[in-house]
């Protein structure tokens, strides 16, 4: 979420600043993220840890 919010231009940040006035959702905008290792290849929910083939991921 934080990355998408990134990317967004200065106007549209704003808008969603202005959506979220609760101060839990600054979260998207202020402050350092902890890197979790979580989903480092982006390829969510089949990640290459998650083996739901049995056989691995295909081709």
């Amino acid at each position: 979420m934080r990355a998408g919010f990134a990317a967004l231009d200065a106007q549209a940040q704003e808008r969603v600043r202005a959506l979220l006035p609760h101060h839990d959702a600054a979260i998207l905008w202020e402050g350092e993220v902890a890197a979790s290792g979580f989903n480092e290849d982006n390829h969510l929910p089949f990640g290459k840890a998650i083996n739901v083939y049995g056989q691995g991921i295909p081709p």
